[in-house]
């Protein structure tokens, strides 16, 4: 991780974070879903099913995950014991809702450092995870550019159409509830993969 990078060490810590708490989850089950439970990521339906199916729960563990990351102690060496919550509130009654006083003087040294984490800037696991996830920069090397980021990754995520009629989405639903409540309601990700399977089988057979 070279000096472009370190500005956005914290970002990337709390990315490694999160991959780890919830979205490495979710991804090595879509993953399965593709190799061992029928989806096929370019069928827009399949993906529609994913998201009838599951993007409550992605929704719910995303927001779980947040709140204790909120409320987790932190390891930082100059903030002992406190969470983010906790020196969100004391920054607010400390310095107001407008932050840290600017009129406080930095040297230019500790302008140019100013937010950068050198504990977790020098975590391998850290710097695995940003290169994993960062393509190669064309323009790294270009002596003009201060503190690019290597890339500015974009999602592209189209709304899928249902593609059911009324009726037909009428009698998916009836049957999809007809399921075991356990399966419906199973936060298991192999149980899931038989949702996923029941679901499709029954759309196949509404539209059939």
């Amino acid at each position: 991780m070279d000096t472009r990078s370190v500005h956005n060490i914290r970002i990337e810590r709390l990315w490694v974070d999160f991959t780890n708490g919830v979205g490495g989850k979710w991804r090595s089950f879509f993953d399965m879903l593709g190799v061992h439970g029928g989806l096929n990521i370019d069928n827009p339906y399949h993906l529609w099913i994913l998201h009838f199916l599951f993007l409550d729960a992605i929704n719910e563990d995303i927001t779980l995950w947040a709140n204790m990351w909120n409320c987790h102690k932190m390891s930082l060496s100059n903030e002992r014991n406190k969470s983010p919550m906790e020196m969100k509130t004391l920054s607010l009654i400390q310095h107001g809702p407008r932050g840290y006083d600017h009129d406080v003087e930095l040297d230019e040294q500790e302008i140019a450092e100013y937010g950068i984490d050198w504990e977790d800037a020098h975590d391998n696991r850290i710097q695995n995870h940003h290169r994993n996830g960062n393509g190669l920069d064309i323009m790294a090397d270009n002596p003009f550019i201060s503190y690019r980021p290597e890339v500015h990754p974009y999602v592209q995520v189209d709304e899928v159409p249902n593609p059911l009629t009324d009726i037909q989405m009428t009698s998916f639903v009836q049957q999809l509830g007809a399921l075991p409540a356990d399966l419906l309601q199973t936060k298991c990700m192999d149980r899931r993969k038989d949702l996923f399977l029941a679901a499709l089988n029954i759309a196949i057979e509404v539209v059939a």
